[in-house]
């Protein structure tokens, strides 16, 4: 009687084993297939990768190709930043928010001032120290209030989810960060200076959001650099529509 019992438990455990191994497998494959469509954002079953045996082993190794994955799709590969595909998704999240519940959606577009002297007479590697601790300071500058991206070459694109008053104070610190910052190259310190433009969303595509900012950005650009402009005057933007047309 009791070798029944025995037995009987042994092939009622076997058979919880096996439904919990098919289970995570299931699961493992489940996962693979989200992420081979695209999905980087998905989660892993946490029974998946809490189990301690090889089926965990190849549950967690997802996990770290996943995460591979949305580095290599959403990362700039030199500061680590956004990159401007998934700045752009992300904006357009911000941009459906804004006009279903009023949250506040403000870009700002900086540009590193003479960034090419940096290349032409240090050479490549100090313009990439250069945009390496730039990416760092404006990522602290954000910290909880938004993201940074790389917009491209020395160009950032940054993106605040707070009051335009908010996000006018936060770029006024890191400019204040980026004047004391030096760059350490060779045994020289380099300075460096940014130029930024602001604009505020009130309605409209994130396409004519971003161009606001950047028109602001070439602005500061004209007229002597190092420096944040949020307003242009109303006699230039006149005549640039006067030209336009």
């Amino acid at each position: 009687m009791l070798s029944w019992v025995t037995a009987l438990a042994a092939g009622l455990l076997s058979v919880w084993v096996s439904r919990g191994m098919v289970s995570s497998l299931l699961s493992a494959a489940d996962f693979l297939r989200k992420i081979s469509q695209g999905d980087t954002d998905c989660a892993a079953d946490s029974q998946l990768v809490n189990r301690r045996d090889e089926i965990g082993d190849m549950g967690r190794s997802a996990v770290k190709l996943q995460q591979a994955l949305k580095n290599l799709i959403s990362n700039d590969p030199l500061t680590g930043l956004y990159n401007r595909r998934a700045c752009g998704i992300k904006m357009n999240d911000m941009r459906i928010k804004a006009e279903t519940e009023s949250a506040p959606f403000v870009a700002v577009i900086g540009d590193i001032d003479f960034f090419k002297r940096f290349n032409d007479n240090y050479g490549h590697a100090c313009g990439d120290e250069v945009l390496k601790d730039i990416a760092d300071i404006l990522r602290n500058g954000v910290k909880d209030i938004g993201f940074v991206a790389r917009w491209g070459g020395e160009e950032f694109l940054l993106i605040f989810g707070v009051p335009y008053k908010e996000t006018a104070a936060a770029i006024s610190r890191i400019m204040d960060n980026i004047h004391d910052y030096r760059c350490q190259y060779n045994g020289m310190e380099l300075s460096v200076t940014m130029t930024f433009g602001i604009a505020d969303y009130c309605g409209g595509t994130v396409d004519a959001l971003v161009k606001e900012a950047d028109d602001k950005l070439y602005y500061g650009k004209n007229h002597g650099r190092d420096c944040i402009v949020e307003h242009i005057p109303e006699s230039v933007e006149k005549q640039g529509m006067e030209q336009a047309q």
